[in-house]
């Protein structure tokens, strides 16, 4: 018999749980060794209490006691191991790559030529992303733009949104953007807050620090948009 292949196995659930056990962190095992601890303190109270005095409050008072110092000490522990997670000085080094195709980007500046920067709408954007390869499966998970009008910075007119990359986030792009995975779950995909950034952006002029790098991933996600994917 192929076990496999019985009715009351689900290889896929069977997975998922093998997954789920390889991916336990020693805070998750330390947290759960506190509550383990605080458990057992309680036991042992009640059943010391009962037997030097035979009354059960004396046991239910230690009892609340202890679990507010375990929810103390539970609280500081998982801060104690996030803050270590994310510290800039414990995680690994940003890998240097630079694509040399994103300069190939088209340009139409034909119908700009000949009019006043004064007379021009700007949009100073900005993208954070999972890493430095558009075209190898990096995602974005942060796009920020703010207006210029009349050469005057409207910080009125401002775009900043989350995007959920359907993907974890490196912890080497943690380092730079502070950005983590719990902050962007609950958040849109890229193509739902692009549509968004299209209609702030208008008919104003993009601008950005190394546009080309920006404006690959957008154009990557216009190209998925339109084709469905």
């Amino acid at each position: 018999m192929v076990l496999e292949n019985h009715p009351a196995v689900n290889p896929a659930a069977i997975k998922k749980w093998v997954l789920g056990f390889k991916q336990v962190s020693l805070r998750n095992i330390v947290l759960i060794g506190i509550g383990s601890l605080g458990l057992a303190a309680i036991v042992a109270v009640g059943v010391l209490t009962w037997s030097l005095a035979g009354n059960i409050w004396p046991a239910v008072w230690a009892g609340l006691f202890i679990i507010l110092v375990q929810i103390l000490v539970w609280r500081v522990v998982s801060h104690g191991f996030a803050a270590h997670e994310y510290d800039h000085r414990v995680l690994p080094a940003r890998p240097k790559f630079f694509d040399f195709d994103l300069f190939d980007q088209p340009m139409n500046v034909e119908e700009l030529d000949g009019m006043q920067l004064k007379a021009l709408s700007f949009t100073v954007f900005d993208t954070e992303t999972t890493g430095l390869r558009p075209s190898a499966g990096d995602e974005m998970i942060s796009i920020g733009g703010v207006r210029i009008a009349h050469i005057e910075v409207l910080s009125e007119v401002t775009f900043s949104r989350l995007i959920n990359p359907g993907r974890p986030i490196p912890k080497e792009s943690i380092r730079f953007n502070g950005i983590t995975d719990i902050m962007v779950a609950t958040e849109p995909p890229a193509t739902e807050v692009l549509h968004q950034f299209r209609e702030f952006v208008g008919d104003s002029v993009l601008i950005a620090h190394n546009a080309a790098f920006d404006m690959k991933f957008l154009k990557l996600k216009e190209d998925r948009d339109r084709r469905g994917l």
